[in-house]
């Protein structure tokens, strides 16, 4: 797996300080070009799970992570006419700064130039966000490529990406639709022992037989994760008594103890982890 983070820091544009600094120490300096540039990006894990896997299908997750890229490539289109135009602007500013017979417009003009180069240095640190963020969705969807995921599962051998732009969208879009309702309204049953009134007309914009179909998943689920919550507090209560009494602090669990971060780039699945839960909506 390549080391995107480590690309960034190699080659991303760096950022010097530009304003009055006088007053602070060397460390002070040093504190504030370190948070100038460090990347401020969306990390591939919220991209992975929380962009990609809320999406719960695999059609839906391709879906989400096509239009995340579309949108991080006309940001950058975006962003670089910007670049490029205020370098116009600040040009013509010097221009008029140097030969201009008037003083107070040479030194107006000297102004708005400095000001649109500080612009134009946060737009370059913005810019090399969307190059990064950019990368992590190609990355995502190249490792889906590569993955049992990209299959449809009618047996034919053809991918996701056959069916992108034709009517076979709908298949897989009404397929996502009953998952996503089915687990918000299995929430709904865990947590209030009935389903709100928004998930409920939605679901009863649907047909019957997908009605059904919803509701019959969403109970399955919620009776499933009661079930995986009780077994867990039975654990954790054995354990505690077993441990003795409290120290007063509580100790940390065990999936946040082992992250070794180059473990974690390594296998970004969870120790346990086994599948991406979609089998759960569909079992």
């Amino acid at each position: 797996m390549v080391d995107r983070l480590a690309e960034y820091a190699n080659t991303h544009y760096i950022n010097d300080l530009v304003t009055n600094t006088s007053m602070l120490g060397e460390q002070d300096k040093e504190t504030i070009k370190f948070a100038l540039n460090k990347e401020w990006t969306n990390p591939k894990f919220k991209m992975r799970y929380f962009v990609g896997q809320t999406q719960i299908t695999p059609f839906a997750k391709l879906r989400q992570w096509l239009l995340e890229l579309r949108t991080r490539e006309e940001g950058i289109e975006n962003t670089e006419y910007e670049i490029e135009k205020w370098q116009i602007q600040i040009d013509r500013h010097h221009h008029i700064a140097t030969n201009s017979p008037d003083e107070f417009e040479r030194r107006e003009n000297a102004l708005e130039a400095k000001k649109l180069e500080r612009q134009q240095i946060a737009t370059r640190r913005r810019l090399q966000d969307f190059y990064l963020e950019r990368q992590h969705y190609i990355d995502l969807i190249n490792e889906f490529k590569e993955s049992d995921e990209v299959y449809l599962p009618d047996g034919s051998g053809r991918t996701y990406f056959d069916i992108i732009n034709t009517a076979e969208e709908d298949v897989y879009e009404a397929e996502f639709w009953t998952n996503r309702l089915g687990k918000q309204a299995a929430t709904d049953l865990l947590f209030y022992g009935r389903v709100n009134g928004g998930n409920m007309d939605a679901i009863l914009s649907m047909s019957e037989e997908q009605q059904s179909e919803t509701l019959v998943l969403a109970h399955s689920y919620a009776t499933q994760l009661r079930t995986v919550q009780e077994q867990i507090q039975l654990t954790v209560d054995e354990s505690l008594k077993l441990e003795g009494s409290s120290t007063g602090s509580l100790p940390l669990p065990e999936t946040a103890k082992y992250a070794d971060p180059q473990q974690v780039q390594d296998n970004p699945t969870l120790p346990g982890d086994t599948d991406d839960g979609y089998d759960l909506y569909n079992s």
